[in-house]
């Protein structure tokens, strides 16, 4: 689990696609970008701890994708942190069914994740709808992770872990 897969850092129109990033400390971490696109990567085993996700999103910024990012298909599995959003606003996470969102976590793809499935970090305006947090393999970990956020939580699953939702 040496280093991060893929950075990138103020870079407009990013498509990281089709890749096998697994079993790094961080696998994507896209820093003050325009228009990034997240499809369909196989992570598994990404993500270390609190600083380190399989995806990493810091200040994702609009021009002609809604919100400034778009993140599907991806296998999130078997590491520490899932996802981490920080200084984000406006976006909306949910399981790919629902119209308009920009990260799709489908159902099962958290479920063995050991520490935190999603962190929301400084972030205002983030919808987490319908997303399945029943995870994960060792039942201690958190489903998602707030600090300093204002965002709107319903319709999702919440079983199988000790701490699912903090705040």
């Amino acid at each position: 689990r040496l280093g991060a897969a893929v950075n990138f850092i103020t870079s407009e129109n990013i498509l990281v696609q089709n890749n096998n990033i697994q079993n790094k400390r961080t696998g994507v971490f896209f820093d003050r970008c325009i228009d990034g696109r997240i499809f369909n990567n196989d992570l598994l085993g990404s993500g270390q701890d609190d600083n380190e996700a399989a995806i990493y999103i810091i200040d994702p910024i609009e021009d002609k994708i809604s919100g400034g990012i778009r993140v599907v298909g991806n296998n999130l599995g078997d590491g520490g942190v899932g996802l981490i959003l920080q200084n984000a606003e406006n976006l909306i996470i949910s399981n790919d069914t629902l119209s308009g969102q920009h990260i799709a976590i489908e159902d099962g793809e958290l479920s063995t994740i050991t520490f935190r499935g999603i962190v929301l970090n400084n972030t205002s305006r983030i919808r987490v709808d319908d997303v399945d947090l029943s995870y994960n393999t060792s039942r201690l970990g958190t489903g998602l992770y707030i600090v300093n956020s204002n965002f709107t939580f319903r319709s999702d699953t919440l079983i199988n872990s000790t701490a699912n939702f903090r705040r």
